[in-house]
């Protein structure tokens, strides 16, 4: 496979055309964009004060669709002039054959990311998730770049013609302005658009990469509350009280099948009746929940979020500590809560108003980190739930 792979890279090299225009026409476009679109971010919602920022993710996905297109006609060259039925009677896998003819991709899909992320920090941008998430944005662009491989390599051994695999590249194209690479499809005002983008798989493409670029990583303390709360509502609905929410109440089980957890609000349950005890169950989940956001993450937030999440910290504080303020009920917690969610997880935004299941996305969030703060040794199968405080305590450093 190495000396498949290292053909492909050299082939890829010696024609230079495949390696400038697949890094140089996304930068083209993403200028024209970044300038003629800059009036975007005004609108109340836009995730970010930089459309640059915004739109960096697009040439991740577009560098990749154009690198694709060259490495797959290449393949179908091959098919034509018969080297790959002469590779086939060797005792190479047919698995190994097909990787290795896609070498010269993989070169050029880091070269491309290492190239796109270089020219967005030259020009101003900041990287939310960090160094991590450098390395992710590179990673990513391979992944996305094989992906659009397998669909041309699978073209390019059913028909065997250059011409077939070149026009794929039209379709890709509608594909990725049919998406969400200009505005997020929470502010596309026409419904036909927005429901294109939204079953449009080069939206979610976009947006993975997008995510790393304008919101960075961890927002642990807002799912684990809208997880807790929603656990605790499944009381309210009967007409009874927890009595008794505090972190001493709160359990963490961890599958280590699975290394994931499930946090729950359960420990030492005293039920009550009535809307005083649901009241009292309200104020202590504000608080226990203000006391986990962080307010170094929150000093650190996009200057356009900053704001909203100051007020979702006023607001939760006067409700667990301002006797002279009412209560909140359950169901105004939760929307607050899930706004919170909205604003920095897009996901989470479309699942709320597709009506998806909001509890397992939220658990999703915070599973795996949860597991391995709690149980960083733990290798032996946990056979049952292991009581411990939140990890994500006010002023806690990240793990």
């Amino acid at each position: 496979m190495a000396t498949l792979g290292r053909r492909a890279a050299v082939r890829t090299a010696r024609q230079p055309a495949n390696v400038v225009f697949p890094l140089f026409f996304p930068m083209l476009l993403l200028a024209v964009n970044a300038g003629g679109l800059r009036a975007a971010t005004n609108l109340p919602g836009f995730p970010t004060d930089s459309f640059l920022a915004f739109a960096l993710a697009v040439p991740f996905v577009q560098g990749a669709l154009l690198a694709t297109i060259n490495a797959n006609v290449d393949f179908a060259r091959d098919v034509q002039t018969g080297f790959l039925n002469r590779l086939a009677l060797t005792p190479v896998r047919a698995l190994v054959l097909l990787v290795g003819q896609l070498g010269g991709l993989l070169s050029i899909a880091l070269l491309q990311a290492i190239f796109y992320l270089g020219v967005g920090l030259a020009f101003g941008v900041t990287l939310e998730s960090g160094v991590g998430g450098a390395f992710v944005l590179i990673l990513l662009e391979a992944v996305i770049a094989f992906a659009f491989a397998a669909l041309g390599s699978w073209a390019a051994l059913r028909t065997g013609s250059t011409e077939a695999v070149q026009g794929l590249f039209p379709v890709f194209f509608v594909f990725l302005f049919m998406s969400s690479m200009n505005m997020p499809r929470n502010l596309i005002e026409a419904d036909w658009f927005r429901w294109v983008a939204t079953i449009n798989p080069v939206s979610y493409l976009i947006e993975a990469v997008r995510s790393l670029v304008i919101e960075g990583w961890d927002w642990e303390a807002l799912a684990l509350g809208f997880t807790v709360i929603r656990q605790v509502a499944a009381l309210h609905e009967h007409g009874m009280a927890h009595n008794n929410i505090s972190p001493g109440a709160l359990l963490f089980k961890g599958i280590a099948a699975t290394r994931t957890v499930i946090p729950a609000m359960i420990g030492l349950v005293e039920p009550a009746m009535g809307a005083e005890a649901m009241a009292g169950d309200c104020r202590a989940l504000a608080s226990m929940i203000l006391a986990w956001m962080r307010p170094n993450r929150i000093a650190a937030l996009h200057v356009r979020v900053k704001p909203m999440f100051e007020a979702l910290r006023t607001k939760l504080s006067a409700w667990a500590f301002d006797k002279a303020t009412p209560a909140p009920t359950i169901d105004q917690l939760l929307a607050l809560l899930s706004d919170a969610l909205a604003l920095v997880d897009f996901n989470f935004s479309v699942l709320r108003d597709s009506g998806g299941d909001l509890q397992e996305y939220a658990l999703l969030l915070i599973s795996l980190r949860l597991y391995h703060v709690l149980w960083p040794d733990v290798i032996e199968p946990i056979d049952s739930p292991t009581v411990a405080s939140p990890p994500i305590a006010d002023g806690e450093e990240d793990g």
